[in-house]
């Protein structure tokens, strides 16, 4: 899981043993907004980055083995929005340019 949250900034998640849970973490550092951010596999290995030039440049967050990703995968997009700061204000994700690539 790849996320951006205002504590923790992007935060990089996964279930090491397959059982699961959630159990590495990787990331922190400060929420910059707007913030592209990336998930690459290749094979067991999931490589997370982020770039807040518009993909000018990407830095890496981490990189984690994750033995149970053999095969085919699903792939998907959540967005959570909570508003604690700015009560009675809209708050809104902007999902721009997913894509799903077999390389």
């Amino acid at each position: 899981m790849l996320t951006m949250s205002k504590s923790y900034g992007v935060e990089f998640m996964t279930d090491s043993d397959g059982n699961g849970h959630l159990d590495t973490w990787a990331g922190g550092g400060v929420s910059t907004h707007p913030a592209l951010l990336r998930l690459v596999r290749s094979g067991t290995t999931y490589t997370a980055y982020t770039s807040i030039n518009n993909g000018l440049s990407w830095n890496e967050i981490a990189s984690a083995t994750v033995p149970s990703a053999s095969g085919a995968l699903d792939a998907g997009v959540v967005a959570s929005a909570v508003n604690r700061n700015y009560p009675g204000t809209t708050v809104q994700a902007v999902f721009d340019h997913f894509t799903v690539e077999d390389s």
